[in-house]
């Protein structure tokens, strides 16, 4: 039987935070794909999280470490490690067998599609975390380009950077953004493997502008003066769905995370990273 969001809430929560005795997190997240300190492989729960999400995450981490609740007896000390990428790539990891716990992926797709093919936990349904909102980051810009209306501002580009239109859920809504502007554009198009990629080349200079996730200009304390956030009827919702995979749901710590992750304190942290809550969303309808 699968268990609903109220029901998980009201009853296997409690009894995780119950059964659980004590959790160690690392201090620090130096590297994604470094393994944390943890007295077995068996014990780290590994998080697969797309790109624009990442920074968020390690927020997360931090306030779950500093609950003071438990996860595992003293004899198991349990850790976490983060892999970040592409929400596509991280699909197909999944699909050739990527040990991974929990999927935080940037659109709904990837995760409804492992789910019906039985990649995750039997127990516990997949669920909308935060919907993304994109911006276009244009550090660039002076003077009166910046009164210009935003179709002008993106054609005085000569290299615009996105992300992957197929593998990156931000990519597809910029490249749907796109499609509604008056165009053709002459600048030459910057295809990265995902957000996170996108953001790293306008901030060296790689890019001129590009459209980036909003959450990474807040994390990364960008001027509000040189980003423009679009309207979220311009572009197709970026709804983030998580998933628990199978066998994670027999690791105490995925499941306490899991269940910290739906507490008003971890909505906070999502929500003042940039993101918008599931339950904050209305009339989300996009223009074509």
């Amino acid at each position: 039987m699968n268990v609903t969001r109220l029901q998980y809430t009201q009853y296997i929560a409690p009894l995780i935070y119950g059964l659980c005795l004590t959790v160690t997190l690392p201090t620090a997240y130096a590297a994604d794909t470094t393994l944390a300190r943890s007295s077995t492989a068996s014990s780290t729960v590994t998080l697969a999280v797309s790109a624009n999400f990442k920074g968020t995450l390690h927020k997360l981490l931090d306030a779950f470490q500093h609950t003071g609740s438990t996860c595992t007896d003293s004899t198991l000390r349990s850790s976490f490690r983060i892999i970040s990428g592409a929400s596509g790539h991280l699909y197909h990891q999944i699909r050739q067998g990527a040990p991974y716990d929990l999927f935080f992926s940037a659109n709904t797709l990837y995760v409804d599609q492992l789910y019906k093919a039985g990649f995750g936990a039997a127990s516990i349904e997949p669920r909308t975390y935060a919907f993304g909102k994109l911006a276009l980051w244009h550090p660039r810009l002076y003077g009166t380009e910046m009164a210009s209306p935003l179709v002008q501002r993106i054609h005085t580009s000569e290299r615009f950077a996105t992300a992957h239109p197929t593998l990156a859920p931000y990519g597809v809504a910029a490249h749907a953004y796109l499609q509604t502007l008056n165009g053709p554009f002459t600048f030459k198009r910057l295809t990265a493997n995902n957000v996170s990629q996108a953001f790293s080349w306008i901030q060296t200079g790689n890019a001129d502008m590009g459209l980036v996730a909003y959450a990474h200009l807040l994390q990364e304390k960008i001027p509000h003066d040189t980003f423009t956030l679009l309207d979220n009827r311009d572009y197709p919702a970026i709804r983030q769905e998580m998933l628990m995979l199978k066998h994670a749901d027999t690791k105490p710590c995925a499941l306490y995370f899991y269940a910290f992750l739906e507490t008003r304190q971890a909505e906070t942290i999502i929500q003042l990273a940039g993101y918008t809550l599931p339950d904050d969303v209305k009339n989300h309808v996009h223009r074509p």
